[in-house]
C-alpha cells in the first residue's frame, strides 16, 4: 500500500513539473544596429542574442531598408540567430521603414500590430504563441503620448487568455506616472532598481520587462533577471529573464 502511495504521489510531482514552461526572455533597443563606435553592425547584435539562447526578444529601433541602413535588419537578425522574425513599422524614414520587432524560436500563431500615439508615431507589436503572448514597444519620449497609450495597451491584455508579457523601452523612469499605471495591472520581471542606459555607464532604468497580472491562470516565477553589459553594441543595455509558467 505504501509502495502504491509512494508511486502516485511520485507520479503526481512528475506531472507538476512537466507542465511547467521554462521561458527565457529578453529586450533590446538595439539602436539600429549603430554601437558606441559608431558602427553599424548587425552580426554583433546577432552574436548577443545568440549566445542568451532566448525563446523570444523584443527589439527597438530597427531600420529597414533605409538610407542610413539598407538592409531589413530585422530579417538579417533572424537569418543570423536562427529565429523568426516579426516586423512592425512605426514610420516611414530615409526611404524605408524604421520601427519594432520580435524574433522568436517559435513561430507566431497570430500577430497584431496597434498604433500608438506618439509625436513620432508608435506601434504596439503582439505576437500570440502557444502558451503565451509576447509583446514588445518602444514608447514615446512625451509623458502625455505615454499615458494615453496605458489605457491601450491595458484593452489589449485584457483580452489575453494565456499570460501576457510586454518588453520595450517604455523612455520612462520607475517614479513616473505611467510606470506607477502600469504598475496597478502587471507585475514585473525586470528590477526597476537597475540602470539600463546609457550602454557605456548605465545611470537610468528605461527598459523593463512585464507581465500582466490578470491574464494568468497560471504562476509565473522568475527564476534570474539581468541586465547585460554590452557597453558598445548599442547605446541601450539588453535585459534578459528566466521565468518558470506552471
Amino acid at each position: 500500500m505504501k509502495k502504491a502511495i509512494t508511486a502516485i504521489l511520485l507520479g503526481l510531482i512528475v506531472s507538476m513539473y512537466s507542465c511547467a514552461r521554462k521561458l527565457t526572455v529578453m529586450s533590446y533597443n538595439v539602436h539600429h544596429c549603430e554601437g558606441m563606435d559608431n558602427k553599424v553592425d548587425e552580426e554583433r547584435i546577432a552574436r548577443i542574442i545568440s549566445v542568451n539562447q532566448p525563446d523570444v526578444v523584443a527589439i527597438q529601433e530597427l531600420d529597414s531598408v533605409t538610407k542610413r541602413c539598407p538592409a531589413y535588419q530585422l530579417q538579417v537578425l533572424g537569418e543570423k540567430t536562427g529565429m523568426y522574425y516579426t516586423y512592425a513599422k512605426s514610420i516611414d524614414y530615409g526611404g524605408g521603414k524604421y520601427g519594432i520587432g520580435i524574433l522568436s524560436k517559435e513561430r507566431p500563431i497570430c500577430v497584431k500590430r496597434i498604433p500608438l500615439p506618439g509625436a513620432e508615431p508608435r506601434v504596439l507589436l503582439i505576437c500570440e504563441f502557444h502558451d503565451y503572448y509576447y509583446a514588445c514597444t518602444h514608447l514615446c519620449l512625451k509623458a502625455v503620448n505615454r499615458i494615453k497609450s496605458l489605457s491601450i495597451i491595458l484593452q489589449q491584455a485584457e483580452l489575453a487568455d494565456k499570460p501576457f508579457f510586454i518588453a520595450g523601452d517604455w523612455n520612462a523612469l520607475p517614479q513616473e506616472e505611467f510606470i506607477q499605471g502600469m504598475n496597478h495591472h502587471f507585475d514585473y520581471i525586470s528590477n526597476q532598481q537597475i540602470s539600463t542606459f546609457p550602454s557605456d555607464h548605465p545611470k537610468r532604468c528605461i527598459d523593463y520587462i512585464a507581465f500582466y497580472r490578470a491574464s494568468i491562470k497560471k504562476s509565473i516565477k522568475v527564476k534570474k533577471y539581468t541586465v547585460l553589459s554590452e557597453p558598445v553594441a548599442s547605446d541601450h543595455c539588453p535585459i534578459k529573464a528566466t521565468v518558470n509558467i506552471k
